[in-house]
């Protein structure tokens, strides 16, 4: 990280934890090596404290992205990581992730849409939804891909990432 903060003094270098399987877990799941059975669920205090543990280290603020339906966003919050990765399209239930912004969490608002226009206005929609006035919504959110881009081919993750910087800039021009 040095190397980073040495090239490009002005950026702030985060660290995302990918914890897809976080929801199964504390659920008690995941299935075992042979599929019979399933692993205990982890408690909610014990996926927090381990988190903070990994959060606290990083010595960079932390983003726990979660593609899961069902984000453990009290977990998130207890971790202490500065902001939440998740996809907008999976949301189930808004109260949860409003009290998360609320207490100060940030929201890396995952994106599944194809044009700007269609971003700006998920992500948008979303935050009204939750009742939280547009002024605020440039200072708690950072618009992503709804889940990566790893299986894309590059022409469609430019096209991912064009839509996603563009409706980035539309949402600052509150």
């Amino acid at each position: 990280m040095a190397d980073v903060r040495r090239r490009l003094p002005a950026a702030t270098v985060l660290l995302q934890l990918d914890e897809p399987s976080l929801p199964s877990a504390l659920a008690g799941r995941i299935a075992t090596d042979s599929g019979l059975y399933t692993y205990r669920s982890i408690e909610s205090s014990t996926a927090s404290s381990l988190l903070r543990t990994v959060v606290e280290a990083a010595g960079v603020p932390v983003v726990l992205h979660c593609c899961a339906p069902d984000v453990p966003l009290d977990v998130v919050r207890a971790s202490g990581a500065a902001a939440v990765a998740l996809d907008l399209s999976l949301l189930k239930q808004l109260d949860p992730l409003g009290e998360a912004i609320d207490a100060g969490l940030g929201l890396f608002a995952g994106s599944g849409q194809t044009t700007s226009t269609a971003v700006a206005d998920q992500v948008r929609g979303v935050w009204r939804q939750l009742g939280f006035p547009d002024q605020r919504l440039p200072d708690q959110v950072v618009v992503t891909p709804a889940c990566g881009l790893a299986g894309s081919s590059p022409a469609d993750a430019r096209r991912v990432l064009t839509a996603i910087r563009e409706a980035s800039q539309r949402l600052q021009e509150v």
